[in-house]
């Protein structure tokens, strides 16, 4: 009983730090592969997948992992993953798909804990009985959650393979309290990333918001056509070229995404706001000189004006 309690009061303890940690994390990559890491440690998972929602009601594969066949995708590997978006939905017929489990915890919005996948019902394991015939591995245990953000909607799944006993001997199915810890870490995870995806959108915004204000100045004035287009690429080059040498004056320097997004959307502000003087100003410039020819063209009573329109151009 004291076992029990202690192994509890541990994975309460883990999921404190983690949620800490989770709200500190500003790369995509790092917080996705870090979710489900920390989740196969919690449950002594064999491996699992990161589900996120897409376009046209999909979920696609973030992050992979399986210890027993040393498969590690997605995140911040680098290793593409090659397997296709899940459908939620029949593409014919627009029928929602409960057959595969990773959907159908989507669509349920419920945790799914399975035994056995080879006994249990209701479920298609076809693929993945396919998958251990090629390579050996035997399917068991899954737990499979869906990440709900604050809105109650569900933005991804989280899905863990073969539980194992302390001495990672043998499969065991996923205990009920070790599906409550991996909820209350799911409900910290969907939070998360449901923060970063508004940080992005809000980023998004600003940079279509900075390129209209940009090509409307660009296409208003001659002087500067095509200038805000040039400029931000340029510096950003130069910019990449500073950070990346190994010796030298420059060896120092070093850049994190969030100073690359801040310089960009900085960047932009001030080119526009500059270029909008600049452009008033050379317009106004064109004006007085147009003015002061015809001015010239008049004779002497004009003569005057004339001058004091040249002293201002």
């Amino acid at each position: 009983m004291s076992e029990a309690v202690s192994t509890s009061s541990r994975g309460f303890e883990q999921l404190i730090e983690l949620g800490i940690a989770l709200s500190a994390e500003h790369d995509h990559d790092r917080l996705t592969e870090r979710i489900l890491l920390e989740a196969v440690d919690l449950t002594n998972a064999d491996g699992g997948t990161l589900y996120l929602g897409g376009d046209g009601g999909t979920l696609s594969f973030q992050i992979v992992r399986n210890a027993t066949l040393n498969i590690a995708m997605g995140g911040t590997t680098g290793v593409p993953i090659p397997f296709p978006p899940l459908q939620m939905y029949n593409p014919e017929t627009g029928e929602a798909n409960y057959n595969n489990v990773a959907t159908a915890a989507a669509l349920t919005g419920d945790a799914i804990n399975i035994e056995d996948a080879y006994e249990a019902e209701g479920y298609d394991f076809s693929g993945t009985k396919k998958f251990d015939e090629g390579t050996g591995y035997r399917s068991k245990s899954f737990l499979t959650i869906p990440l709900k953000n604050y809105s109650e909607e569900v933005i991804g799944v989280l899905q863990l393979i073969n539980a194992q006993d302390d001495e990672k001997e043998n499969v065991i199915p996923f205990a009920k309290s070790v599906q409550r810890l991996v909820e209350a870490l799911a409900s910290q995870a969907a939070v998360a990333i449901d923060n970063q995806q508004l940080i992005e959108a809000q980023k998004a915004l600003m940079d279509s918001l900075i390129k209209v204000m940009a090509h409307a100045i660009d296409a208003k004035s001659p002087y500067t056509g095509g200038h805000c287009q040039r400029v931000p690429e340029l510096t950003k080059m130069l910019r990449r070229n500073a950070v990346t040498p190994m010796k030298g004056p420059l060896r120092t320097s070093h850049s994190t995404r969030s100073s690359g997004t801040n310089f960009t959307l900085r960047l932009g502000c001030m080119i526009s706001a500059r270029l909008r003087r600049q452009s008033t100003w050379s317009t106004k410039r064109q004006s007085y000189r147009r003015f002061l020819t015809e001015c010239m063209k008049c004779g002497c009573a004009l003569k005057f004006c004339a001058v004091m329109l040249k002293s201002r151009c």
